[in-house]
């Protein structure tokens, strides 16, 4: 709502990719690959009805890639059955499945990524240009859709470039193979890089304080400790208010023991807060549910690697492993702890998988006890979605999709919009002006102003980071929102317009006649 679907909406509407004025900077700097593909579903139906496709669409591919890689470490077919499994029924994955977030694409070129890595270093020196091939244009595509690529993709990269050195002594494979990566990036990534810079004077576009907003302040080692234990934190919670509490308690005794608090500002992210309790703490939801069982299944793996060590001497596999570990330090180390950072572990979890299917091998007790609770968790996180609820939960006050008007999922303001809504398109209103916060999402105004006016125009006014220099507006606004109360009237380029109605949360200003 923030700025995956509300930036389509303006593509869509300026006939143009590029940049307009915003309050929500990440409507702008966040790659936009996936963005890039609703868009022409958006712009084929007419509605967002076929948005949630894509990350459905990119799941099954993952299930493929996972198998696939599962092969390249030596499991037989059993393995690859059981890596599909593990994979298909880690929670985040399928709530994110029918969303419109983009961690699953994403996940499905970070995985074709390492996947064409390892078959480059298994290849014969005359099979090397299609894996090199394919390696730069999953990495540049991988960028292309979230900049957390760089994190999960450098420990894989770094490992291959060790391995091509000093194991197989192939000096122009490495040379070919960093050449054809950074050429692929900057070929994919080009124009969104130049639109980014055009604005901010960087590439990767936004403020600086915006960067600065999500990465570590400091790095010290308690400081790094602390967040390796949110992070986990994230994934042991659960329906159980018990266990979460208790759950919160040892993490504070620990930072008591680090001699930080447990929200330390300078690793922490400012709209996080504290890591909370959660007695009312959703499974099912697409921002913050936890691979709980998938975590504890991780954990039990690396276990059995520690005690069966000499077993799995593959330099491919310990390098795939080592990776995929020094991914989540790297993570810890560069990022501020934040409670929705169970999304951005979504790829890391999916790469663990190949690794625990055959680690499970011939462990035939273990397969038939975890089965059906992965299975029928993976089943309730399907029907019980906390944004698309196909079953009455009591905790949802019963709602689900057979029961509610497609609109009145969008949020729970949707009658209150509805009210907004009326009262702008009353007056044959064709322009509206948004002044918004940060964090806000318009496409919820996007959606019901467009449900009763399909000729209607949105943009943000007064706008006052670098992208407000863009000018949109043909015309003179008729009315302005405001997400939050801004005063009886607002001072705008175009004039003074007068607050004239409060409707739950927005504000309504208008231009006198």
């Amino acid at each position: 709502m923030t700025y995956h679907m509300a930036r389509v909406m303006h593509w869509v509407q300026n006939k143009s990719i590029d940049h307009y004025p915003s309050h929500v900077l990440r409507q702008h700097y966040q790659p936009p690959f996936t963005e890039y593909i609703i868009l022409h579903l958006q712009i084929l139906n007419g509605t967002d009805r076929w948005a949630n496709l894509v990350q459905l669409f990119f799941f099954t591919n993952i299930l493929l890639i996972v198998s696939l890689i599962t092969k390249e470490l030596g499991g037989n077919k059993q393995v690859q059955i059981v890596s599909i499994f593990l994979t298909a029924t880690i929670p985040m994955a399928v709530l994110e499945a029918n969303s419109t977030q983009n961690d699953l694409v994403n996940s499905c070129w970070v995985l074709a990524s390492v996947y064409f890595l390892i078959r480059l270093l298994k290849d014969k020196e005359t099979a090397i240009y299609l894996p090199i091939i394919c390696t730069a244009l999953s990495i540049g595509l991988a960028v292309f859709t979230k900049s957390i690529s760089y994190i999960w993709l450098f420990p894989f990269c770094l490992g291959a470039g060790i391995y091509l050195v000093f194991v197989c002594r192939k000096f122009l494979r490495l040379t070919i193979l960093i050449g054809t990566i950074l050429t692929s990036i900057l070929f994919l990534n080009a124009g969104h890089f130049y639109r980014n810079y055009k604005i901010y004077k960087h590439i990767l576009g936004g403020t600086q304080e915006e960067r600065q907003a999500y990465t570590n302040a400091s790095h010290t080692l308690p400081k790094l400790l602390s967040n390796i234990i949110r992070n986990i934190a994230l994934h042991l919670r659960t329906d159980f208010s018990y266990w979460n509490r208790l759950v919160r308690v040892v993490t504070l005794k620990i930072h008591q023991w680090l001699n930080l608090t447990i929200h330390e500002p300078s690793i922490t992210y400012a709209g996080s807060g504290q890591l909370r309790s959660y007695d009312n703490w959703l499974a099912f939801d697409e921002d913050t549910a936890g691979n709980f069982f998938h975590f504890q299944l991780i954990v039990f793996t690396c276990i059995l690697i520690l005690v069966n060590l000499k077993k799995y001497s593959s330099i491919i596999f310990r390098y795939y492993l080592l990776a995929c570990i020094l991914g989540f330090l790297l993570f810890c180390i560069y990022l501020r702890w934040q409670e929705w950072h169970v999304r951005l572990h979504l790829p890391l979890f999916i790469l663990f998988m190949p690794i625990s299917a055959i680690m499970l091998y011939n462990r035939e007790k273990i397969i038939n006890f975890i089965t059906p609770v992965f299975l029928i968790f993976s089943i309730f996180c399907l029907l019980f979605n906390t944004h698309k609820p196909v079953l009455p939960l009591k905790l949802n006050n019963y709602v689900t999709i057979w029961n509610q008007k497609r609109l009145n999922l969008y949020n729970n303001s949707a009658t209150q919009l509805i009210e907004l809504a009326d009262y702008i398109v009353k007056d044959s209103t064709h322009r509206v002006g948004l002044i918004l916060n940060a964090d806000d999402g318009d496409y919820l105004y996007w959606v019901f102003l467009k449900n009763k006016s399909k000729s209607i125009s949105i943009n943000h006014i007064n706008v006052t980071n670098p992208s407000g220099k863009i000018k949109c507006f043909n015309v003179i606004p008729q009315y302005i929102i405001a997400s939050t109360d801004v005063g009886k009237s607002v001072t705008t380029e175009y004039g003074v317009y007068q607050k004239v109605k409060n409707i739950g949360f927005s504000h309504i200003y208008k231009l006198p006649k």
